[in-house]
């Protein structure tokens, strides 16, 4: 753009062509030139501008959203590991505060990570063997655990049918003397 007074003045850049201008001589002593470049007119270039910077950008939101998601989840996975770690501790300190494990968060975080596709498993293998369920949050109020009355019968819902029904003693058969 020129001002009233001849002068060019800085403005928005609306359009940009390439070109190349090739100079070569060959065996023969002839200079050849070719003419290359994109060859856009004004308004192919803007729309060509504007294209590929909503691509850049959106190229640029994938990424970020792709790897933060990958952080996000890290830091909950990690959040989630300390927090069921601590449940488990807590309840260890309640449960047998006598012993010396009660308070080994390697090891917490150890069997918390070895049940954690299933946490509930866990949960109930804890409130068979001791008796005392483990509570969800609040381990202060004390309605949020509960022992369990020794007439309960408590069931073991880890194992299969199956396993139970191997563990039976078979039948006798009636080969004894005295029957016949």
């Amino acid at each position: 753009k020129e001002k009233a007074d001849g002068s060019e003045t800085e403005g928005e850049e609306i359009g940009r062509e390439n070109a190349v201008l090739n100079i070569s001589v060959n065996t023969l002593g002839l200079i050849t030139t070719k003419m290359g470049g994109d060859r856009q007119s004004v308004v192919q270039s803007t729309r060509t501008a504007r294209s590929d910077k909503i691509k850049y950008y959106i190229g640029l939101l994938a990424c970020i959203l792709f790897f933060g998601g990958f952080a996000v989840k890290s830091y909950w996975d990690e959040y989630v590991l300390n927090r069921d770690a601590h449940r488990l501790l807590t309840y260890y300190k309640f449960v047998t505060p006598d012993k010396l494990g009660a308070d080994n968060l390697r090891n917490a975080r150890y069997t918390v990570y070895r049940y954690r596709a299933d946490l509930d498993r866990l949960w109930r293998r804890l409130h068979l063997r001791y008796g005392v369920k483990v509570p969800e949050r609040d381990w202060d109020n004390e309605e949020s655990y509960v022992k369990t009355e020794e007439d309960e019968e408590l069931v073991n819902l880890d194992t299969d049918e199956k396993d139970s029904l191997d563990d039976e003693a078979p039948p006798e058969s009636g080969d004894e003397e005295g029957e016949l």
